[in-house]
């Protein structure tokens, strides 16, 4: 239910490219938002709605927890482009952030995550997994080394989330995620030779 004009989202009107429309009324709404903002449309936490992972009673799925867990949520990241320029290696590392022992071991820094077993080799290498310009395929001066957008779990966020807080709790939340991804270009700098040419870092 709608907070201010106390109505009630019944179904959703989808026109298709042949000008039909077609009408759904679903049973359940899965909000895939960033911040839950259809959920507020929907009236009551815990009755109309929930976040996270429900327990195993209230779903009768095998894999759910015995307890239910509305902070299990996917965690956000701020991703970084880098590029690559070993020749750079001594001077472009960033400054060593303030908590980056304590963030190395919550986060766990790696490369191999899932299906990435190299930086830049082997099945899904790191490097090429979301790479954004291939040096190799350009004949231009400018484009000198590889560029590529770094989201993997080193940098996702593990601390918390960002639904249901006030505005001060969530920008505190933003800068411990910033930092967070701030020590994962600092962890891979000194072995790699990667270099920050993404300015901020932003949500």
């Amino acid at each position: 239910m709608d907070p201010e004009t106390h109505s009630t989202i019944l179904g959703v009107t989808a026109r298709r490219e042949d000008g039909a429309t077609l009408q759904f009324a679903p049973r359940y709404v899965l909000d895939a938002t960033d911040l839950g903002d259809v959920l507020a449309l929907c009236g009551q936490e815990g009755t109309d709605w929930v976040m996270g992972a429900e327990s195993r009673a209230a779903t009768g799925e095998p894999d759910a927890p015995a307890t239910a867990r509305p902070d299990w949520v996917q965690p956000f990241t701020f991703p970084f482009a880098l590029d690559w320029s070993p020749a750079t290696r001594a001077t472009n590392v960033i400054p060593r952030p303030a908590r980056y022992t304590q963030l190395k071991a919550e986060q766990k820094y790696a490369i191999r995550y899932g299906a990435i077993t190299g930086v830049f080799q082997g099945q899904a290498p790191w490097w090429t997994y979301r790479r954004l310009l291939a040096a190799a395929n350009f004949a231009d001066p400018r484009i000198a080394s590889d560029l590529s957008m770094i989201n993997t779990p080193g940098n996702d966020y593990h601390g918390g989330n960002l639904l249901g807080l006030s505005a001060a709790e969530r920008q505190a939340t933003l800068a411990r995620a910033r930092e967070v991804a701030l020590g994962y270009v600092y962890w891979l700098q000194p072995g790699y030779g990667f270099s920050r040419v993404a300015g901020r870092l932003r949500a």
